[in-house]
């Protein structure tokens, strides 16, 4: 049917198909590229960002800005730096906390799904409808894993505007609006307020270095 409609001869077909194909990979890789750049540079953008932040508040241990889980643990300890009159707060331990447990949960309800489905095909049992308790765990489970996830993005935002009230009071609420709207701007917002002079400090408990 392509050679009745277009009249190429199979030596043209093969051509165009290799120029099809090299169009498709060069597109893709030119994508994965740009893709995996941005997500680096994003990355050690915020990290240094962070690591001036954390050296302006006396934070020893610095470089838990570019380790990862230890990145939400800093942005936490700089969150607990700002001063809202009402005592000490926790941010540092409770984000690290429920993004531990929200992984945790994850990969086990995901594990657990795995061997359910694959003991079910094996016996051709379907074992949720025939132990509704078994179903019941999962489906608490799957509850759990959305509150916990909830819980953690809602103290991720609440500690981004603790950190912007630091460091760019008159522009928090902007700046939080952007992270939330348009999440890639984040690295490049902490990167440009990271030498600002940080306000409403509160002096850290030395159990929390």
């Amino acid at each position: 049917m392509f050679l009745l409609t277009t009249g190429a001869l199979p030596d043209t077909i093969w051509f165009i198909m290799v120029m099809y194909l090299a169009v498709y990979v060069l597109v893709c890789g030119t994508v994965i590229s740009l893709t995996v750049s941005w997500a680096l540079g994003a990355y050690f953008l915020q990290g240094f960002g962070m690591r001036e932040m954390l050296r302006t508040l006396g934070f020893k241990k610095s470089w838990y800005a570019f380790v990862p889980f230890c990145n939400i643990y800093a942005l936490g300890y700089i969150a607990d730096r700002y001063d809202d009159r009402k005592g000490r707060t926790k941010y540092a331990k409770r984000l690290l906390a429920l993004m531990l447990t929200t992984i945790v949960l994850s990969v086990v309800l995901m594990i657990s799904m795995l061997v359910i489905g694959v003991v079910s095909r094996m016996t051709g049992r379907l074992l949720l409808l025939e132990f509704p308790i078994l179903d019941a765990v999962v489906g608490l489970a799957d509850i759990a894993l959305t509150v916990i996830a909830i819980v953690y993005i809602v103290l991720l935002f609440i500690a981004l505007w603790r950190m912007f009230r630091l460091f760019a009071p008159e522009q928090a609420v902007v700046f939080l609006l952007i992270s939330i709207f348009v999440a890639p701007s984040l690295p490049i917002v902490i990167y440009v307020i990271r030498n600002n002079k940080p306000q409403n400090v509160v002096m850290p408990d030395e159990t929390v270095e």
